[in-house]
């Protein structure tokens, strides 16, 4: 039987509202499912552990990527299958798995049982499915949050970056992998999981779920006016002969900075002068199309 855990304040109640949609089309084919609501930050986690306790194997988040990861942060290394229904803001994670946006088409994706295993990361002891990020991004997240009692979706995200635009100023960073030292004033720097970042900016588009390595982005210092102009290019990935980005693959990344860096993973923000970064393989089963 699914278990559906739903918080309900998501996306300014969008998640409920998601959710009354997927129960009225599960109670009108007779499919039985259970349901729980989230009611504080970390409960979706309990939530998640106790139904894989009880023997719940299909477990499924509907909210935005904070409820998913919370979710997913009961299930790894278990046999759960973990499905996700948009009902967010930004919902970066499912369009790398190419989840319909649209309510009942990714929940045909969770009753057709096809799965799929998928690596996670991990920033010090804190997990994360799609992305760490410190630099401009992080900033767009703590302005997004900002207005999302008031916007939602990607006019949310606009807002945010153009927040974080007026006000952002790049720190000195230092980054050690078992390839590459860099030591420099980044605009911005991300280990992607997943592709998508900030409400649809495809920061990694050669990025695979389930190979084994973060997909390493580092942004040069650059001009606002660079800014503006390369923005467009950006979001759609077309960045590969950008010669301010710099990309690699890694499987972990040590950064430090002489001042505090405000960091995002998966939009949750954090404060830490070093952290390591690194992939965990094979931590989770995913319902996602046949590839």
């Amino acid at each position: 039987m699914h278990y559906f855990i739903v918080n309900p304040i998501a996306g300014n109640g969008l998640a409920k509202k998601v959710f009354d949609q997927i129960s009225a089309h599960l109670n009108s084919q007779n499919i039985g499912y259970e349901y729980a609501y989230s009611q504080y930050e970390g409960h979706a986690t309990e939530l998640a552990r106790a139904a894989k306790e009880n023997g719940s194997l299909s477990i499924i988040a509907i909210g935005g990527d904070g409820t998913v990861l919370e979710v997913a942060s009961g299930l790894f290394y278990s046999n759960c299958a973990f499905g996700v229904i948009p009902g967010g803001t930004g919902n970066d994670f499912i369009k790398t798995l190419n989840i319909p946006s649209d309510p009942i088409g990714a929940l045909n994706i969770v009753l057709n049982g096809q799965t799929k295993i998928i690596d996670a990361g991990l920033c010090d002891d804190k997990p994360f499915l799609n992305s760490f990020g410190t630099g401009l991004d992080a900033h767009v997240v703590i302005e997004t949050n900002k207005v999302k009692k008031v916007f939602t979706g990607s006019i949310a995200y606009i807002i945010g970056i153009f927040l974080a635009f007026i006000t952002f100023k790049p720190k000195k960073i230092t980054l050690d992998t078992a390839d590459q030292h860099i030591e420099q004033e980044m605009m911005f720097l991300t280990m992607a999981n997943g592709s998508f970042i900030g409400g649809g900016i495809n920061i990694a588009p050669q990025a695979i779920l389930n190979d084994g390595y973060l997909d390493l982005s580092v942004i040069d210092k650059i001009s606002k006016l660079q800014v503006i102009k390369y923005i467009g290019r950006l979001m759609k990935g077309d960045h590969k002969d950008l010669l301010f980005m710099h990309k690699y693959k890694t499987k972990s990344a040590h950064i430090t900075s002489t001042t505090p860096l405000v960091i995002q993973i998966d939009g949750e923000v954090l404060m830490k002068e070093t952290v390591t970064v690194s992939i965990q393989e094979k931590a989770l089963k995913v319902y996602a199309l046949a590839e």
